[in-house]
């Protein structure tokens, strides 16, 4: 989810660092999908399983943290 004020700026940050998954445009004031999400900070990070549920939610991002965080990815994913 993206709180940017351009699509156009977040397709262009994606096509750069090549991500490829679904990015959802929000508005901060009205909030469709952050309000029930509980989203207060960016980045909000949210590890989903298999059926959709919700396991983890992690605000703010580490980098020395990415290890712990690409292991606990593929651990929901059945690959780690």
């Amino acid at each position: 989810m993206s709180y940017d004020d351009s699509a156009a700026h977040v397709e262009r940050f994606f096509r750069e660092k090549g991500f490829s998954y679904p990015v959802v445009m929000d508005d901060r004031e009205k909030g469709a999908t952050g309000k029930p999400y509980q989203v207060g900070a960016i980045p909000t990070l949210f590890l989903i399983d298999r059926d959709g549920t919700i396991v983890e939610k992690i605000v703010g991002y580490e980098p020395a943290e990415a290890a712990k965080l690409e292991a606990r990815v593929a651990a929901l994913l059945g690959t780690g």
